[in-house]
């Protein structure tokens, strides 16, 4: 019976130190800790970063653009004159706030777009196309980023809790006296 059990514990354990091996043999274990624990920083970074850049800009744009516009077109508000704030607030104009600009850029570059705001100049409308395409495609980046981060953070955690779980039962049943070379690696 120990005799089997010895077999599966090296089995085991030489799988798990193939599962657990990143590096060639000409590297050694620094390489390997260093290369786990920067994989994920640039990713974390690359896709925050224009994303955040994105939302800042759309936020500021549209809070200085928009500030108050009486728009053109069909959707234009009679009466009304975007040359001083207050007769275009008074008029029934189009105002956008800090938090409306902010919501504004996060609701359109999630693509959720609920149409309680929307680009009523024709300035506004030039830029909006360009960043929209292109803040979408961040956002995309983004999602895709941080899932990847959240999915390498649980498999990490997963196979730490089975290392722990291997580790505790190997120390009731060691298979032999010595260490092996895939227990030494976990």
């Amino acid at each position: 019976m120990d005799h089997i059990f010895a077999i599966q514990c090296h089995a085991l354990s030489s799988l798990i130190a193939g599962v657990t091996s990143t590096r060639s043999p000409d590297q050694g274990e620094d390489a390997t800790l260093t290369e786990r624990r920067t994989s994920s920083s640039p990713t974390l970074v690359s896709t925050t970063l224009p994303f955040a850049c994105f939302v800042l800009v759309g936020t500021v744009f549209y809070r200085f653009q928009q500030h108050c516009t009486c728009s053109y077109g069909r959707t234009a508000v009679p009466n009304c004159t975007d040359e001083d704030y207050h007769m275009c607030v008074e008029a029934g104009g189009y105002s956008m706030t800090w938090n409306d600009a902010f919501y504004f850029s996060i609701v359109t570059l999630t693509t959720v777009g609920f149409g309680d705001f929307a680009m009523r100049n024709w300035l506004g409308r030039v830029i909006g196309i360009p960043w929209m395409v292109l803040g979408v495609a961040s956002t995309a980046s983004f999602v895709s980023g941080m899932s990847a981060v959240l999915t390498r953070s649980m498999r990490t955690q997963s196979h730490s809790e089975t290392m722990d779980k291997f580790l505790e039962h190997l120390g009731k049943h060691d298979c032999d006296t010595g260490l092996t070379k895939a227990e030494h690696h976990l």
